[in-house]
């Protein structure tokens, strides 16, 4: 037995030794720890009101330093995770009534009537931003405008 410790791994590095303890003798090499952040960049949810027209706006941001308003949006409230967030979105007067759901990245546009957006939209929805109405004829429109927009046709 020439080699006593074949299965030592040659990967990493040797560590380096505290101050004070004496050599064994024998070395191990070790992969380094990896790096963790102290905090994980969760999804924080930003509830808004439109000032005059009303309506609420929910928009989700991965970078919770860039979540910002949109011109005329008041806050109501920023929220770390589903459970926070689903007493307010219970609490809206437009709970229940219609939804222009969209991806801001994609330019997407989905209108309906309004479903659980609590496990939809915090999941791994594809769309980053849910705005509520109580009047379909209010949400209708503002989805064919929000299209328009995107599409650069009327």
């Amino acid at each position: 037995m020439s080699k006593p410790y074949e299965d030592l791994s040659t990967q990493g590095q040797h560590q380096d030794k505290p101050w004070g303890v004496e050599p064994s003798g024998m070395e191990v090499r070790a992969q380094k720890a990896p790096a963790l952040q102290e905090k994980e960049n969760k999804p924080v949810y930003l509830l808004a009101r439109h000032e005059t027209k009303g309506y609420y706006r929910l928009q989700t941001w991965t970078d919770p330093d860039a979540a910002a308003l949109d011109v005329g949006f008041q806050e109501v409230g920023r929220y770390s995770s589903a459970e926070d967030l689903a007493p307010a979105l219970d609490e809206l007067p437009e709970r229940g009534a219609f939804v222009v759901m969209e991806n801001s990245k994609t330019g997407e546009i989905y209108y309906d009537r309004q479903a659980n957006v609590t496990s939809g939209f915090t999941g791994s929805s594809d769309y980053d931003q849910v705005t509520f109405f109580r009047d379909e004829t209010e949400a209708a429109a503002f989805a064919q405008e929000r299209e328009s927009a995107r599409t650069g046709r009327k």
